[in-house]
């Protein structure tokens, strides 16, 4: 099984606009803007703003949830470099949750 491609992070919300909360990528490669409430079949999915603005977070962390996913398989397979210890491998876990929640806002 070949290893997908995505588009490289940091992601980040975008949130200029108060009802259309967005992604975009650093590399300007990948930008999605949420639904204006006239037509929901655009962007971001969600009945309120909440909605939308946890979607985009969780989307935005995507990057970094994968390569803590990574880390994390690595780490527990016993092929992590020695200088990840217990400790960096769980805080890159914890800083990808937080991205995803919107906890390190």
């Amino acid at each position: 099984m070949s290893e997908a491609t995505s588009t490289p992070g940091p992601w980040v919300i975008c949130d200029e606009f108060a009802d259309r909360p967005g992604i975009d990528a650093e590399t300007l490669s990948v930008v999605v803007y949420g639904s204006v409430e006239d037509d929901p079949e655009i962007g971001i999915q969600g009945e309120t703003f909440g909605q939308r603005m946890a979607n985009a977070r969780l989307i935005a962390a995507a990057p970094d949830l994968l390569e803590a996913l990574k880390l994390a398989e690595l780490w527990m397979l016993g092929g992590t470099p020695t200088q990840y210890s217990d400790q960096v491998v769980l805080e890159e876990i914890q800083s990808a949750l937080a991205k995803a929640k919107g906890d390190n806002q």
